[in-house]
């Protein structure tokens, strides 16, 4: 976590699928759908364990890690691989905003 170009504390975008495809169009798509104010209790888990490693900003240490994950799960293929891709991405990254002059 930290450094890699984004701004810490990050958001993690995280997609689970069943091709490296697939994973990351999930990926992509938590980005596009993840909302802070509404976690689901995987999302919360994994932003409390990756937080609860003391990483902190930029590696400096800290309980701040992370300050949200988004997430998408796919369905798994018959012999159960999954196949996850996850992104520390800016907090402000996948957002968009229009402003009326």
């Amino acid at each position: 976590m930290g450094h890699g170009g984004s701004c810490s504390p990050c958001t993690l975008a995280v997609g689970v699928g069943r091709s490296h495809f697939e994973a990351t169009a999930m990926m992509l798509q938590a980005q596009v759908d993840g909302n802070y104010n509404v976690q689901s209790e995987l999302e919360q888990e994994v932003t409390r364990r990756v937080n609860e490693a003391n990483v902190g900003p930029l590696g400096l240490g800290g309980k701040t890690s992370v300050i949200a994950t988004f997430m998408k799960v796919g369905p798994q293929r018959a012999s159960g691989v999954r196949i996850v891709c996850v992104r520390p991405t800016c907090c402000f990254e996948p957002r968009i905003a229009t402003v009326e002059l």
